[in-house]
């Protein structure tokens, strides 16, 4: 199987979101669906930060980035050949076997180190953007 970058972002900032009331964005990460191969940079999407069943069985691994994280250094993580390679030794060292009631993802060592290498690639290519509320822009331009 082979890693599937998706990159098709239409922001800047494209992983932050703030919802009305919330005093801070929502959390954000990096996600390899070890099932199909594909790469994704995401919000998630729920209050609270529950966790969808397909990442709960560890049929995809996630990697926590802040939520401004610019679009900019997120495609170029994605484009960087050495967290690639990381991607692939994942994919190599992951199987689907059943626990007796569901489907679940097991890593080889190979797999578990590179997922740790990994992440430490993407401290190092993430960068982060100041991000303001509309609100406060108003702030800003009347005083």
């Amino acid at each position: 199987m082979e890693v599937q970058p998706i990159t098709d972002f239409k922001e800047i900032a494209p992983v932050y979101t703030k919802y009305q009331g919330q005093f801070s964005p929502q959390p954000a990460f990096i996600e390899l669906d070890c099932r199909n191969g594909r790469l994704r940079a995401e919000y998630d999407s729920e209050i609270g930060g529950a966790v969808p069943m397909y990442h709960y069985l560890n049929l995809t691994i996630r990697w926590s980035i802040p939520p401004e994280a610019s679009a900019s250094s997120i495609e170029k993580l994605f484009k960087n050949q050495s967290f690639l390679d990381r991607c692939d030794t994942i994919l190599d060292g992951f199987e689907e076997v059943s626990d007796g009631s569901n489907t679940v993802g097991r890593y080889s060592d190979a797999a578990q180190e590179a997922i740790e290498e990994a992440e430490e690639l993407i401290k190092e290519e993430i960068t982060i953007l100041d991000v303001c509320e509309p609100e406060e822009w108003l702030l800003l331009a009347i005083t």
